[in-house]
């Protein structure tokens, strides 16, 4: 049961990444990596929620899952956190 979970879960996200432009959200680069803006350790329940996902470039993917700094930047990419998760957006976002 839990690998026909798993399947679906890749199957959503793998449609995902077929029906969103290849271009970075951030810097406009081409780009392949879907990033979740709440990350999957600390929020597994937004894995596939859409508004959870973006396309990144690898450099603003990285910077965006290491660097405290360079996340609270992002407004856009808080406002969607928001539509997903206030709390947890705004605790992985450093905000309020």
């Amino acid at each position: 049961m839990k690998s026909l979970n798993r399947k679906r879960k890749e199957n959503v996200l793998s449609e995902y990444k077929k029906l969103h432009p290849k271009q970075c959200v951030l810097c406009g680069t081409p780009a392949n990596d879907l990033c979740h803006l709440l990350p999957r350790s600390l929020f597994p329940e937004y894995i596939t929620d859409p508004n959870n996902l973006v396309i990144m470039c690898r450099d603003c993917h990285r910077l965006h899952d290491d660097s405290i700094e360079f996340r609270t930047m992002q407004e856009k990419l808080y406002s969607q956190a928001l539509l997903v998760d206030v709390l947890g957006a705004n605790r992985y976002y450093r905000r309020n």
